[in-house]
């Protein structure tokens, strides 16, 4: 199946104009609903949206799957800590045929920094708990290539080297450090290269209007100018995620791979961009390969240590992706891959001094993380040792 993107926003209604997608209610893990007129009856479903956990993110059923949350699409809100509880109308199999679960909005509860890319799951009708991650960004892009749920899972699990079952847990819950590395890496890259390709670095990105990705992995993005030469739709953040996801999904078909290696694989200068922006696409990678590297380089930690470390990891990731998008956006500087040796002096102290606190924590408690109201005691003490 060829999936087409109408480009029909700016950067700026991309990552704010989003704010209109439905409406929902109350707050914390709010539960929106829809009427289609099909029917009356409704069920709930429930999950976790993870780049860290995402604080009052919004979470659509996005029935078109047209990346984008609809006034009359089922939404809701996640609470603290990422859940979010989603009341779904009672909609025939049609409708419900290639829907999605998207996130977007909302805080990274250990970043503390606003998420600006968006996430996806595929939506089945036979399940109740989702899992929404980087990962699931991914599946949901191979089921757009007339693929299943069950065979899109099989190959990003055998291209990425983890277990059956690891997409659907809380990888931050299990303490899966290995799993939200490669997480974080995806997401970090589709982030970067969207900025690149959507004009979000300071000038528009020459994409056509219908930009098409084939099962094969080929792409065709013809310029859409007009008489003056200029572009008349930039590609949209959001729609630029989408996009570049579809692009890289074909790659992990299975056989083992890393996201590094697609990237390498790939060849931008086929897609029709202008040179500015190859020039920007490149810096984006370089900046991807050195996150990476740095991601990888936190390597194995205790049990009782690994929830600090994954989020010292998501903060790491996230600063990184921030300075290397500022030194990108400076079109008189070339990025190179020293330039995310170091973050900046009070950052640096800013990270140590929250790690070692944290880790100290962890190690008084014998591995609990401390209660938030008396820093003396765990969190959960009726598991403790009295």
């Amino acid at each position: 199946m060829t999936k087409q993107y109408g480009i029909i926003t700016t950067v700026a209604a991309a990552l704010f104009g989003l704010a209109g997608c439905g409406s929902s209610s109350g707050s914390g893990a709010a539960s929106g609903s829809a009427t289609n007129g099909v029917g009356t009856a409704s069920h709930s479903i429930t999950g976790k949206a993870i780049d860290g956990y995402l604080s009052g993110a919004t979470v659509c059923l996005d029935l078109n799957a047209d990346s984008v949350c609809d006034a009359d699409e089922p939404t809701t809100v996640t609470d603290a800590n990422g859940t979010f509880i989603l009341e779904i109308g009672d909609y025939n199999a049609t409708v419900l045929a290639g829907a999605e679960l998207l996130v977007y909005g909302g805080i990274d509860i250990d970043t503390n920094s606003s998420f600006e890319g968006t996430l996806v799951a595929p939506f089945d009708a036979n399940e109740s708990e989702y899992i929404i991650t980087p990962l699931s960004t991914l599946v949901a892009s191979k089921v757009d290539s007339n693929g299943t749920i069950a065979s899109a899972k099989a190959e990003v699990i055998a291209s990425l080297g983890l277990e059956e079952g690891d997409l659907d847990k809380d990888p931050i819950a299990e303490g899966d450090a290995e799993m939200m590395e490669k997480a974080l890496e995806f997401q970090k890259a589709l982030e970067l290269l969207a900025g690149a390709i959507s004009g979000a670095y300071g000038s528009e990105s020459n994409v056509s209007v219908d930009t098409n990705v084939t099962t094969d992995g080929n792409v065709s993005a013809d310029n859409n100018a007009t008489e003056d030469g200029n572009v008349s739709a930039p590609l949209g953040v959001a729609e630029a995620i989408a996009y570049l996801s579809d692009v890289l999904s074909p790659y992990f078909d299975g056989r083992q791979t890393t996201l590094l290696g697609v990237l390498d694989a790939l060849d931008f200068s086929e897609m029709g961009y202008d040179e500015t922006t190859l020039l920007r696409i490149e810096e984006a990678k370089l900046a991807i390969y050195s996150i990476a590297h740095r991601l990888d380089a936190h390597g194995v930690v205790t049990a009782a240590e690994i929830r600090a470390k994954i989020r010292k990891m998501g903060r790491d990731a996230e600063k990184f992706k921030d300075k290397a998008m500022r030194k990108i956006r400076d079109d008189d500087a070339v990025f190179e891959d020293g330039d995310l040796d170091g973050l900046d002096e009070e950052e640096v102290v800013e990270a140590e001094s929250e790690e070692s606190a944290e880790e100290d924590a962890v190690k008084t408690n014998n591995g609990k993380k401390p209660n938030a109201d008396n820093p003396n005691k765990p969190e959960n003490p009726g598991n403790s040792k009295k």
